[in-house]
């Protein structure tokens, strides 16, 4: 049985810096996932204003 390398997407990049760019992008596809959601975008949105009067409903 013969393994064949996959070909990286960039000739000029050699195979063994595909792996760590690869874990990467896998772990920007996971924070892209979980925030991509219009309410989680609002919620990140709010607390990036950063410190300020927080409204006390009696």
């Amino acid at each position: 049985m013969v393994l064949i390398e996959p070909v990286p997407r960039n000739p000029r990049e050699p195979t063994a810096l595909q792996e760590p760019r690869r874990t990467i992008l896998s772990s920007l596809a996971e924070v892209a996932q979980a925030i991509g959601h219009l309410n989680r975008l609002e919620l990140l949105e709010f607390l990036a204003q950063g410190h300020g009067l927080t409204p006390i409903v009696l």
